[in-house]
C-alpha cells in the first residue's frame, strides 16, 4: 500500500487490522513528532515567562496549552500500563492457547487421497 493512498483516509481504514509491519517507517516518523511534541510542551510550560515577557494574551494563550501536555502525559501512561499487562497477563496465556491450537491442528487426520476431487483431465486428443 502507498504512503500517500487516500483510502488510509477512510474510517474502515482505520478500524481494519494493520497492513504493514509496525517497523513501517511512518510509526518511526508518528513517535518523533509526539516526542517532539513532548519536549517542546514542557519547555513552554518550564520557560512561560523568559518567551513571552510582558505579552500577558502570549502567557494566557501557552498556559492554555497545559492540557496537551497533561493528556499526552496520561495517555503515555496508559500506554505503558497496558502494554505491561497484556505482554504480563494476555501475551503467555495466548501463547500457550496458540500452541495448543498448532499441536492439535499437527495431528488431526489428513484426508485421503482418493477422498479428494479427482485430478482434471486434460480435453486434448491424444
Amino acid at each position: 500500500m502507498d504512503l500517500l493512498d487516500p483510502s488510509r483516509l477512510s474510517p474502515g481504514h482505520w478500524l481494519a487490522d494493520a497492513s504493514e509491519p509496525i517497523s513501517h517507517p511512518l510509526y518511526a516518523i508518528l513517535a518523533a513528532l509526539l516526542t517532539l511534541g513532548l519536549i517542546v510542551g514542557i519547555y513552554v510550560r518550564l520557560a512561560v515567562g523568559e518567551m513571552f515577557g510582558g505579552h500577558r494574551f502570549k502567557q494566557r494563550q501557552a498556559a492554555s496549552k497545559r492540557i496537551w501536555l497533561l493528556l499526552w502525559s496520561a495517555g503515555t501512561a496508559a500506554l505503558v500500563a497496558y502494554s505491561s499487562f497484556y505482554y504480563l497477563r494476555m501475551y503467555p496465556r495466548r501463547l500457550v492457547a496458540y500452541g495448543e491450537t498448532e499441536r492439535r491442528r499437527r495431528y488431526l487426520p489428513r484426508p485421503a487421497a482418493a477422498a479428494t476431487k479427482p485430478r482434471r483431465r486434460s480435453r486434448r486428443r491424444r
